[in-house]
């Protein structure tokens, strides 16, 4: 079976904890974390990441995981854009590459701008050369874990498609996705 991971952005405005406590009740192993999001506003209390490593929020969250033994697949979403080029604590993709490995992510997730100036293959790869230096892989092997998210054309803060029964809804999309990425000549779960 697929490793699948329920991302942040289907969940959204929901706080990880509530996250992890959702997809533990759904049958989900991993979720899916957006620590790195273009335009946060660091001096926002509201925003749990804003802190990095200093964050309450990420001491509560390791608790969490450890106790409902969920993990974190990945973290994200970096913008690749020129401040890739030096490495400065100040930018998100720092902050998303420190709290990934603290987390134990495997992956970290990038996004390009809308209209992108630079090369996308050389940001991606300086993206990977960084996230190769804290453990993350911002490539991915054959047998792609599978994070279920929102759609990009969503707006910011748009609610994801989970709103009233958030177990139920989480469960439902695990089993959709779940068939989906079964072999056609694959026995049925029993």
């Amino acid at each position: 079976m697929n490793r699948i991971a329920l991302h942040q952005s289907t969940v959204h405005p929901m706080d990880p904890l509530r996250q992890v406590e959702v997809v533990r009740e759904a049958g989900i192993d991993s979720i899916g974390l957006r620590v790195a999001a273009p335009g946060v506003d660091p001096a926002d209390p509201e925003e749990w990441w804003s802190h990095g490593l200093g964050s309450p929020m990420l001491h509560r969250l390791i608790e969490a995981l450890l106790a409902s033994r969920v993990t974190v697949l990945d973290v994200g979403r970096v913008h690749l854009g020129p401040e890739l080029r030096v490495v400065d604590g100040r930018h998100g993709y720092v902050r998303a590459l420190e709290i990934g490995v603290r987390l134990g992510a495997q992956f970290v997730t990038a996004r390009l701008p809308d209209d992108p100036t630079d090369d996308p293959a050389e940001l991606f790869g300086l993206l990977s050369g960084l996230g190769s230096r804290y453990g993350l892989r911002a490539t991915l092997p054959p047998q792609v874990p599978v994070a279920i998210g929102a759609a990009p054309a969503d707006p910011p803060g748009a609610p994801g498609p989970v709103r009233d029964d958030h177990v139920a809804a989480v469960a439902a999309l695990r089993a959709a996705v779940d068939a989906m990425l079964r072999h056609p000549q694959a026995s049925p779960a029993h």
